[in-house]
């Protein structure tokens, strides 16, 4: 009877669901309830502040780590070892086809494979990280044409493009065969609203296994599953109970920074500032963790002051940048 109780008492405080109020990307939105501590992890630096210019994202590819440096002029993007050891550098500022402007950042990896997705020149640019290092040059393999303002994009196949396009009055998720001789129908995300540009912004990350995007917003506190070959979409709210007060508070927040996934699950990195303190004010720092079905799994936390961050396809590592432009390692604890 003791037993049953407990499991009781974990249901009700750990996850306790509710249905939430219309959002803006499926009917309603799913409030979880988690009052329980999230789990401590314990950080390592493995590079230090003086050692990038202006750094604003990470990407982990195997043993390697992709840092993007917005005013590093000579080349956008820094090749480390996972241990912090610098390799090389590549992306010459330009819009040439084997250039990149400071809208570019990788946006999907594929064991040594990369696509770097450039917003201002309209362009997924496919790469493979050992060519790179070997021949000392960008090589880049592939180039496909997306659109204005396509600010997440993937490739789901050798034929078929998708992309979030942010418009003045919506946002829209296209499906684009790449002869572009036939268009799929475009998935409307989301329910109109003024300033969409500032309110719908999110970060993707998509999952070829299942066929799952995933988006962490910006400035609404959810984040979004979306299967698009079936159009299951299922949106989530992570939360201690003392936030609903929030709803009708004119004050806007930054709720999610970044986001990195693998095959099995999703972490996204929870800032939860007003947006004069966001990227500001130092704070512990919280990942939700999610499986691709959008079941919340668990939180993590850290005391560092952490804007994005990439996890290993094992789940051992997680590897996270600073605003000051610190690398920083965590081992991740099951």
């Amino acid at each position: 009877m003791k037993t049953l109780w407990t499991m009781v008492f974990v249901l009700i405080l750990l996850s306790s669901c509710k249905r939430g109020e219309s959002n803006f990307f499926c009917e309603e939105c799913e409030i979880v309830i988690d009052k329980t501590a999230p789990i401590e992890l314990e950080s390592e630096v493995i590079i230090h502040e003086d050692s990038l210019l202006s750094p604003n994202d990470i990407t982990l590819l195997d043993d390697k780590l992709i840092i993007t440096s917005l005013d590093n002029t000579s080349a956008i993007f820094n090749v480390f070892t996972n241990n912090g050891q610098h390799i090389t550098d590549f992306g010459t500022i330009g819009k040439a086809d084997n250039e990149f402007t400071f809208g570019a950042r990788v946006t999907q990896v594929e064991g040594h494979d990369f696509y770097v997705n450039d917003v201002n020149t309209c362009s997924l640019k496919k790469m493979n990280i050992d060519s790179i290092i070997d021949s000392k040059v960008c090589v880049i393999s592939k180039s496909i044409k997306t659109a204005p303002r396509a600010l997440n994009a993937f490739m789901v196949d050798d034929t078929l493009l998708i992309y979030e396009q942010e418009t003045f009055d919506n946002y829209e998720l296209f499906r684009d065969k790449i002869s572009k001789s036939t268009n799929n129908p475009a998935i409307k995300l989301y329910a109109p609203r003024n300033s969409p540009s500032d309110y719908y912004q999110s970060k993707m990350s998509y999952n070829k296994n299942n066929n799952m995007i995933v988006a962490a917003m910006k400035n609404s506190n959810q984040v979004n599953f979306l299967n698009i070959n079936t159009g299951f979409r299922r949106a989530v709210r992570i939360t201690n109970g003392n936030e609903y007060s929030r709803d009708g508070d004119k004050q806007r927040y930054q709720y999610y920074c970044g986001i990195t996934t693998n095959f099995q699950y999703v972490y996204a990195l929870y800032m939860n500032q007003t947006l004069d303190d966001a990227f500001e004010k130092r704070k512990n720092m919280c990942i939700h963790v999610f499986d691709w079905k959008g079941n919340y799994i668990k939180s993590l936390q850290t005391k560092d002051y952490i804007i994005k961050i990439s996890v290993d396809k094992k789940n051992e590592w997680m590897y996270a940048l600073d605003n000051d432009g610190r690398v920083y390692r965590y081992p991740l604890k099951n």
